[in-house]
């Protein structure tokens, strides 16, 4: 490629990963005035993020293996697209069945970009320059995730809450124009298995499971959920049988045969559990009970994304295998410090006291994020590294999508409360916080156990 196609591949990479990076902060600021607009409660709003990141969790993998097989260029140009358009239609959307539809047609683009654009330094880049785009992926991210509270503020106190959607739009647009210039045409895609029918089976268990996870604390046991549980349960089961006769299925189930492996997982899982459980209900808490406008809570959010770069930064430049057990742990430590803190807050909490708990908030994934997500390839042989790296991303997602899920359900049960969010009154809402809090501490706790287990035994010290 001429140097003129490597900066214009360079932009391509830094815009998607902006989009992925803005539209995993835009949308949580303006939750309470999208549950007031659809008149609907805090355990459906929670399907605005948990539909998104579940549609990427199950889909990124096969998207994955189609750019690592020659069709990239067709990947990430028709997920900007899909993206877009998806953008789109949730800022049109006449209603909230139509706004989860469209969040979910949005989020197969965003898994279509999520697993192409770092694909395409690797494929397209001079060596000398493999590593300006790697720190592009980084920069890209970072500055979308810092931008998306403060952005979707503004927007939604100025205008209205259907521009965080529309904002996409036109950086789409402009991404697709310069993507079609700047990536090299595929060659044609080579042949292989993308084990479609397990990623079918994974993505129905996942969705029946998640479904589950947020109706049945708030609503109790019904036939409808018991018939969801049974679903998921032998989709799963199913899964598991399919797995083990496939050369290589679209989730490796065997890594988990690897007890170091396990332990990183459910690390990795319940720091993202806890954590995105707590961000879904922080804006609730800054808009209802302790009155903040929305452009405020906007830019309190943005602490967390600041103080998340800032440690990602450091962490980056002096983590190493010997290091990474300790960041983890510290990670996992700073959670159980930052339940206890949002335990304490009460309705008339003075909002510096909840400017630092974002701070600690956004230090905890910025400390421990990257060296969780390491340990778990690191403990793999080298023939299963490339699998390990795929279960990161698709565990990271899933998590995600589960802990929007599990903290919404608890929300409504600790509260007492399904009704619309400007139904419920103060004294509930901070019952139905408090009772999360004390599950986060629970996962907390164990998560710190987990992380110090990390360096027990094997090679993954030395």
């Amino acid at each position: 490629m001429k140097q003129a196609g490597h900066g214009l591949l360079l932009a391509t990479i830094a815009i998607s990963m902006f989009l992925d990076g803005l539209d995993g902060t835009i949308v949580n600021v303006a939750l309470p005035e999208i549950a007031d607009y659809y008149g609907i409660g805090t355990g459906d709003t929670s399907w605005v993020i948990t539909v998104y990141y579940l549609v990427m969790a199950g889909l990124i993998l096969v998207f994955g293996r189609i750019s690592d097989r020659g069709a990239i260029r067709k990947v990430l140009i028709t997920g900007m697209a899909m993206f877009t358009l998806g953008s789109l239609f949730c800022g049109l959307s006449p209603s909230f069945a139509v706004l989860l539809a469209s969040r979910a047609f949005q989020g197969v683009g965003a898994a279509m970009l999520a697993a192409s654009a770092v694909m395409l330094g690797v494929k397209f880049l001079p060596r000398a320059k493999l590593g300006i785009g790697m720190a592009l992926v980084v920069m890209g991210t970072s500055i979308g995730v810092a931008l998306g509270p403060s952005l979707g503020a503004i927007l939604t106190d100025m205008v209205s809450w259907h521009w965080i959607f529309f904002i996409n739009v036109p950086v789409g647009i402009a991404a697709i124009l310069i993507a079609h210039h700047a990536i090299p045409a595929d060659e044609g895609m080579e042949k292989g298995d993308l084990d479609i029918p397990g990623s079918i089976l994974l993505f129905a268990a996942i969705v029946l499971g998640l479904f589950v996870v947020e109706r049945m604390p708030s609503t109790g046991i019904t036939s409808f959920s018991l018939v969801a549980l049974a679903g998921c349960i032998i989709l799963f089961a199913v899964y598991v049988v399919y797995s083990r006769r496939k050369e290589s299925p679209v989730l490796d189930l065997s890594l988990f045969r690897n007890g170091r492996f396990d332990i990183a997982t459910l690390t990795y899982v319940l720091v993202n559990v806890t954590i995105m459980g707590v961000v879904y209900l922080v804006p609730f808490l800054l808009r209802g009970p302790l009155g903040l406008t929305t452009l405020e809570s906007g830019l309190l959010l943005s602490l967390k994304s600041i103080s998340m770069i800032i440690c990602c930064v450091i962490v980056g430049r002096c983590t190493n295998r010997s290091r990474d057990r300790m960041f983890a742990v510290l990670s996992c430590v700073l959670m159980t410090v930052y339940a206890v803190m949002m335990l304490l807050v009460q309705s008339d909490s003075a909002v510096w006291y909840i400017g630092i708990c974002l701070l600690v908030e956004g230090t905890i994934w910025g400390v421990g994020g990257g060296p969780i997500g390491t340990r778990m390839v690191n403990v793999l042989d080298d023939k299963d590294r490339g699998s390990g790296s795929s279960m990161v991303t698709f565990v990271m997602y899933f998590s995600s999508a589960l802990g929007t899920a599990l903290f919404a359900g608890l929300f409504g049960f600790g509260s007492g409360e399904t009704g619309s969010i400007s139904e419920v009154s103060t004294d509930a809402f901070m019952d139905g916080l408090w009772f999360c809090m004390a599950i986060a501490i629970v996962l907390s706790v164990v998560s710190v156990i987990t992380a110090w287990a990390l360096g027990r035994g094997g090679k993954v010290d030395g």
